[in-house]
């Protein structure tokens, strides 16, 4: 089947009848039990997420022909958490299966005090709902200590505030652990192996790491000249022959995130120069001899595994390197698109432009517009979407697992060429945030489309 894009006009509503019905009737109009083609004798499974129950079909002339009455016993057993919903109702006809949802979960960390109930995706959380309840579609949020055995204490917005219910195993988890730490942690595991043994499809899979992300891409010749010479720090030779070969280098935590534990090495000609920042700021050390840079490096990197990438020398906006955040995203039919794109200009004397280290964000035709004129600016920057579409149909393509969701980072050399410097796995939600409050932002809304089409969800 394929996926099925949504439409408002498919919701039904779903509701306990306070009538005398058995727990295993199910009532529906006579007109919508004659577009199922189900004999009326014989029995189907009605499911809500991954929870079901074996169930006859009764006509009756008091619903509406968008309505489907359950017996109160049936609703319970079904962890239907509502006495009234409004969801999607998909038929599938040869297994005999009437399905109402789909149910989307967002799995992540949930913090028991303070406003913010999940870190910083709570407006994007928020978001998902609202665009899922105009839809008819269940989103629930959920982390790793609400999983039980077959049910998960999932986090509703009911009324503007999150609410704790017994819900079912879910038709597709978006997956935004926040740490690789939680991420790799054996409760983690365990359920991302269940949700593979009971069909239910998760993404984004686990985070990238950049050793990872090159080897996949560098084979590709199409983004060869697009990717800056890059290798795993194994010794001090390793450094020592890129240096001899690029006068800038930036040495990259392979797991890293946020810009930090970025070191910036320099060969100026009597002496070493090496850049990194902290949260006291950036500092500048210089050195003497190669041997003394390298043993402060070792220090300051210690076990870690590193990449050494060449460095370059960016295009400028006030003085200042800028890079820019494509975010992309896969659509109801499985397909990738641009979704939003920002600049992000690092602090002044800074070379990491990272907002979590002081970098400013701002729109990519008010930067380039100090670069070069209006036309080549939209025919650079088309280019450019069309580089990040490439990168993320490719990498999503050599990865293990599903991926909906990818953040390219790119940026200008001084000749206006393209670099790829990074594919992230969990973008940050503070890239694109909605200019009006209750708006809902692409990278929120395509998020639910592609859940829609993993979910196989056949309309009635």
């Amino acid at each position: 089947m394929k996926g099925t894009a949504m439409d408002t006009k498919e919701c039904f509503t779903i509701q306990v009848i306070h009538q005398p019905i058995h727990k295993r009737e199910v009532l529906l109009h006579p007109s919508t039990i004659d577009r199922l083609e189900v004999d009326k004798k014989e029995s189907i499974f009605i499911l809500f997420g991954k929870t079901e129950g074996k169930v006859q079909l009764i006509a009756s002339d008091s619903l509406d022909e968008n309505t489907i009455g359950l017996n109160e016993a049936l609703w319970k057993e079904l962890r239907i958490p509502f006495p009234q919903l409004c969801l999607q109702v998909g038929w599938m006809k040869q297994s005999k299966q009437l399905r109402l949802g789909p149910i989307l979960a967002v799995l992540t960390t949930v913090y028991k005090e303070g406003e913010a109930i999940f870190g910083n995706l709570t407006d994007y959380c928020k978001e998902l709902a609202l665009y899922c309840k105009k839809h008819c579609i269940f989103l629930y949020v959920f982390s790793l200590e609400d999983i039980g055995s077959d049910f998960i204490n999932g986090y509703v917005n009911e009324h503007e505030q999150w609410v704790q219910k017994p819900l079912p195993f879910p038709d597709v988890v978006h997956n935004r652990i926040p740490t690789r730490s939680a991420e790799n942690a054996q409760k983690s595991l365990l359920f991302f192996q269940r949700c593979r043994d009971e069909s239910i499809p998760f993404f984004n899979d686990h985070f990238l790491n950049k050793w990872e992300v090159y080897e996949k891409l560098s084979p590709y010749e199409e983004l060869k000249p697009y990717l800056p010479e890059t290798v795993l720090l194994e010794d001090k030779a390793t450094l020592e022959f890129l240096l001899a070969k690029h006068e800038c280098l930036f040495l990259k935590p392979i797991h890293g995130s946020q810009g930090r534990k970025i070191f910036r090495v320099k060969k100026m000609n009597e002496w070493y120069e090496l850049d990194y920042s902290t949260l006291n700021g950036e500092q500048r050390h210089q050195f003497s001899s190669y041997s003394s840079l390298v043993q402060n490096l070792k220090n300051r990197i210690q076990k870690r595994n590193f990449i050494i990438q060449q460095g370059l020398e960016l295009l400028t906006y006030d003085g200042r390197p800028f890079d820019f955040r494509i975010l992309c995203h896969r659509n109801d039919k499985g397909e990738w698109q641009v979704t939003s794109a920002v600049a992000r200009v690092s602090e002044k004397e800074k070379f990491i432009s990272n907002l979590a280290r002081g970098g400013e964000q701002k729109k990519i035709d008010e930067v380039l517009a100090r670069c070069m004129d209006v036309t080549k600016a939209r025919q650079l920057l088309r280019f450019i979407y069309e580089l990040s579409i490439e990168t993320v149909t490719l990498l999503s393509r050599e990865m293990d697992g599903l991926y909906g969701e990818l953040g390219v980072d790119l940026a200008l050399d001084q000749n206006m060429e393209p670099w790829i410097l990074e594919v992230n796995s969990k973008p940050s939600k503070n890239m694109d945030l909605p200019s009006r409050p209750n708006t809902i932002r692409p990278s929120a809304s395509t998020i639910v489309q592609y859940s829609l089409y993993l979910a196989r969800f056949s309309h009635l």
